[in-house]
């Protein structure tokens, strides 16, 4: 289930703020207001609002992850927060309605059912579990870089290019914003639904200070790649053989970076569902 507590005039403020007169009232004495709740636009909004979720939270007798500190646990259930986006899951529905009541007395909230989309990513409910996938949001950047109509290709990757630095001037800040652009999507993309453009992107993405044609030209075909595997997504099996079993693949190439540095990549399951990869330049 996903819910959307409404977080402004929610939590308190620890500190003393005073405030204008909001416009549409002014009592004529040109004094200010004293601020006994966050409001949106403060700099502390976003930290009170955590501070009061996990209040609320922790007091229903959840704990914190330690790794991740927007992912909570209880008896038969979890908690996944990204602001005021939060997503129940527990081992029942009455698990999960309860939970949920609960948030319903505690805060002015939006049940929003069954996740569909978050973050930009599709979830799609399929008979082997769940798929994560970015169809929409791959259709966006490839009409926004004109490459909606593009050929397709097999590979994110030409295994026999190699790419360098740009040697010439600074090139145009307006080329160098569209490519840092186009990189940022896409090393979303690579970051949560799909590891099979990873080792690509994160070569591509360190050229982003000074992008040459050859680098764009790698950047399309990434793209193009894309276009032909729109629909690919990852799949999180409601139901698995080995669900408890965590294995982890690693590998490493010999100095194949411009600067003579390895690079190693790596993608961890639990059972068949992959959860954690990488491709990344060693130190």
């Amino acid at each position: 289930m996903l819910v959307r507590p409404i977080h402004g005039l929610q939590q308190d403020l620890k500190e003393e703020i005073y405030k204008q007169q909001p416009e549409g009232y002014d009592d004529g004495s040109d004094r200010v207001c004293l601020l006994l709740k966050s409001i949106y636009g403060l700099k502390q909004a976003s930290r009170a609002w955590y501070d009061t979720l996990r209040e609320f939270i922790e007091s229903e007798g959840l704990q914190r992850s330690r790794v991740d500190p927007c992912i909570y646990f209880g008896e038969g259930l979890i908690l996944f927060v990204y602001v005021d986006d939060i997503i129940i899951a527990g081992a029942t529905p009455e698990i999960v309605e309860a939970m949920s009541d609960k948030f319903k007395r505690r805060f002015r909230m939006k049940d929003l059912g069954i996740p569909r989309r978050i973050l930009g990513l599709d979830l799609v409910n399929v008979e082997d579990g769940i798929m994560l996938s970015g169809t929409s949001m791959i259709d966006e950047l490839l009409s926004s870089t004109q490459m909606s109509g593009s050929r397709h290709v097999s590979t994110p990757m030409d295994p026999n290019k190699y790419y360098e630095p740009n040697i010439d001037s600074r090139t145009d800040e307006r080329f160098r914003l569209n490519y840092a652009s186009v990189i940022g999507s896409l090393l979303y993309m690579a970051n949560t639904f799909r590891p099979d453009i990873t080792f690509a992107v994160s070569v591509l993405s360190q050229f982003t200070g000074n992008p040459s044609e050859t680098h764009w030209q790698g950047i399309k075909r990434v793209l193009r790649y894309l276009n032909g595997t729109r629909t690919f997504g990852l799949l999180i099996r409601k139901y698995d053989c080995q669900p408890s079993i965590l294995k982890g693949y690693t590998d490493s190439d010999f100095a194949s970076c411009y600067s003579r540095k390895s690079r190693t990549g790596y993608a961890f399951f639990v059972g068949s569902s992959i959860i954690s990869w990488s491709s990344r330049k060693q130190d």
